[in-house]
């Protein structure tokens, strides 16, 4: 039996080029309830990495949030206080 941990990455792609993305890594364990395909959440992932410096814009570039547990569900709180 394989015991490794797994992490969940949400890649989003640049609309520009497809060798443009930020990545998302999440802790398997740690997704019981985030629902990482809501388009609210994603949408509000884009514009964190934008923020953060990504350049979606630019060929070849690559942004990566390692750990990103902490960031989803700050991401996901302010989504429901806005509801």
């Amino acid at each position: 039996m394989d015991e490794q941990a797994y992490d969940i990455v949400i890649r989003i792609y640049s609309n520009t080029f497809k060798s443009t993305f930020v990545e998302f890594d999440v802790a398997w364990e740690d997704t019981w309830d985030i629902f990482v395909y809501e388009p609210k959440l994603i949408s509000n992932l884009i514009q964190y990495a934008i923020k953060q410096g990504w350049a979606y814009q630019q060929k070849n570039n690559k942004m990566k949030f390692n750990n990103a547990t902490s960031i989803v569900r700050i991401l996901m709180a302010e989504k429901q206080t806005r509801s």
